[in-house]
């Protein structure tokens, strides 16, 4: 009876165990997918930033222009100078917010992998525990004859 007890330990064990990387693994994956989704649209504020930033420049040309002043010198360079200096910053700062969200999405992606391996190495550890029990149980009640040292073998993972 114990080695029954035994047996159905080990086997639930190896499930759940399994059961731990596995779930572990895929939740890394979706965290590294949500990453790179996570750089891309950065990337794409970024553009877009930039986009705005060329689009008031000649919108800033045009009235220079209509105003009789001549954008390559004095004040009218320096408001140009100035706005494309903003619109970068602008660009850079959403590239570096992406770039630290993902960091943090990868770095969430690390831990739930760990986690898998550590619950999984948990699980095995406490059947191993339940099976040494359970053979200890056995012989101590007559019942196990020389069979305590192999089941806590198997408890163990160690073999037949």
């Amino acid at each position: 009876m114990a080695q029954a007890g035994l047996f159905l330990a080990v086997a639930g064990a190896a499930i759940s165990s399994s059961s731990q990387v596995a779930q572990g693994i895929a939740q890394e994956r979706v965290l590294r997918r949500q990453a790179r989704d996570e750089e891309k649209r950065g990337r794409f504020e970024a553009s877009r930033v930039r986009r705005l930033s060329r689009r008031q420049r000649g919108t800033q040309l045009v009235g220079f222009a209509a105003s009789g002043l001549d954008p390559g010198f004095g004040s009218s360079l320096d408001v140009l100078a100035e706005t494309a200096e903003a619109f970068e910053l602008e660009a850079q700062f959403a590239l570096f917010e992406s770039r630290t969200r993902a960091q943090d999405l990868r770095f969430a992606g690390d831990q739930a992998r760990s986690q898998g391996f550590l619950g999984a190495i948990t699980t095995v550890l406490g059947a191993a525990s339940q099976g040494a029990s359970l053979a200890s149980a056995g012989a101590a009640s007559g019942g196990g004859g020389g069979g305590g040292a192999s089941t806590t073998a198997v408890a163990a993972g160690v073999g037949a």
